[in-house]
Order: structure tokens, then C-alpha cells, then sequence
């Protein structure tokens, strides 16, 4: 079964990204076992929403990143990861 570890961490990539199907499959069953991850899940649901909510409200269009620079970082971001 996949580690609690493993499984916060494909939680937090799936705000990111699509999870692949592995990936999708895996966390899948671990959730239907573990109620603490299912609990973690929930509570950063909660949290991605509440933030979706106040970024909209406090950032204007000039502060957004462009979809460009998103490309950029995100390229990084998994080269540093590797």
C-alpha cells in the first residue's frame, strides 16, 4: 500500500497537475483505507478553496502571472525536483 507520506505528497501535486493514471489509481486505494488521508484530503480541499476565494478578491489581472511564465517555473520547478 502506498505510504501516508506518498500519498500526502500526490494530494498536493494534484492541485498542480493531473495526476497520471499510476498515480491516480494509487492514491485512490489508499484513500478508501486510510481515514486520516481522507481527512487531509478534505482539509486541503478546504484550504485551496478558501485561497482561490481571497486570491480572486486581492489579485488584479496585473499580478497574475503569464501563462508563459507559469510554463517557466513549473520547468524549473520539476528539473530541481529530478
Amino acid at each position: 500500500m502506498l505510504p501516508c507520506r506518498e500519498s500526502a505528497r500526490l494530494i498536493a501535486v494534484s492541485y498542480e497537475r493531473p495526476l497520471g493514471l499510476w498515480e491516480n489509481l494509487k492514491l485512490k486505494w489508499h484513500l478508501r483505507a486510510c481515514a486520516i488521508c481522507q481527512r487531509y484530503r478534505e482539509q486541503m480541499e478546504l484550504v485551496n478553496r478558501a485561497l482561490s476565494r481571497v486570491s480572486d478578491l486581492i489579485v488584479t489581472d496585473e499580478d497574475r502571472l503569464s501563462d508563459d511564465a507559469r510554463r517557466r517555473i513549473a520547468g524549473k520547478m520539476k528539473l530541481e525536483g529530478e
